[in-house]
């Protein structure tokens, strides 16, 4: 029974503490993939990947815009005989559509640069204005929590301890999960830019209904990374002010935390979703 006996209180709580203060640490550095400019240094081989992709596919991308063109003259029936401002407006459409796919990429990373320009100021905002949750976090309240005292026999403190270990991976877990979110944006943000030429070849047919869901979900997507920081922010405010809201019970601190972040977390799965709705 000696593996048992070096078992004691704090060792309980610090198998969880520790996981708390890495998922301190990932959320602190989880601004750097918030907010971006789509042109950064940091980002450069992203862009040029998108950029030399929408280059390669606007050839066709023209194509398409000459056959949306034709299209619309065709679907309204126009002729040249007092229908030539209608057929004007298509063809000035075209024209506009190929300087669109010409510097779509440019274009795209201007818009893209207003809802960024948000997120960062969200992101300056919220930074370092709550405590760390290791400050609010009490190692004891892992061993009131799991039932365990001084008095407790070894057997029932190693099973807290295995416990307090499962509690500390699911943070671990956590912050992973936050960051696969953050990243796969990036992703997905530099992917439909890549395709932005595409997008604009609808636009002699449709107008500017044709791009205006690629353009409100690039928009959405700048956003996202201030509504994911705001989410965090309001989740470490949270755990200093839950006490007053509602019972925390005999898990203490650490049933705050954990519940928070489990809200947290489905918060920040929709937040692209609430993005779409804001923008």
């Amino acid at each position: 029974m000696s593996m048992f006996t070096s078992i004691s209180l704090e060792d309980i709580g610090n198998a969880v503490k520790l996981q708390i203060v890495g998922f301190d640490d990932r959320m602190n550095s989880l601004s750097t993939v918030l907010s971006f400019g789509l042109n950064e240094p940091a980002y450069s081989k992203f862009y040029n990947i998108a950029n030399d992709i929408s280059l390669a596919i606007g050839g066709v991308c023209l194509a398409i815009a000459v056959i949306m063109a034709y299209t619309a003259i065709v679907k309204e029936g126009l002729t040249l005989k007092g229908d030539w401002k209608k057929i004007v407006t298509i063809l000035l459409r075209l024209a506009i559509t190929k300087g669109l796919i010409d510097s779509s990429t440019q274009f795209i990373t201007w818009i893209y640069s207003f809802p960024a320009k948000i997120t960062s100021i969200v992101i300056d905002h919220t930074s370092g204005k709550s405590k760390m949750l290791a400050e609010i976090f009490k190692p004891e309240d892992i061993a009131n929590g799991l039932g365990i005292t001084k008095q407790s026999g070894v057997i029932d403190k190693f099973v807290a301890l295995q416990y307090a270990k499962f509690l500390g991976f699911a943070f671990f877990f956590l912050g992973i999960i936050i960051f696969i979110i953050a990243l796969a944006r990036i992703l997905k943000i530099y992917t439909l830019l890549a395709f932005s030429a595409l997008a604009f070849s609808k636009i002699p047919l449709y107008g500017i209904d044709g791009c205006k869901e690629y353009i409100k979900e690039m928009c959405a997507l700048g956003l996202q990374g201030g509504i994911i920081a705001t989410t965090v922010s309001l989740f470490e405010v949270g755990n200093t002010t839950i006490a007053s809201i509602c019972s925390t019970g005999i898990y203490g601190s650490l049933g705050s935390i954990f519940v928070l972040s489990i809200s947290m977390l489905l918060l920040i799965l929709k937040s692209e979703e609430i993005a779409r709705k804001v923008i």
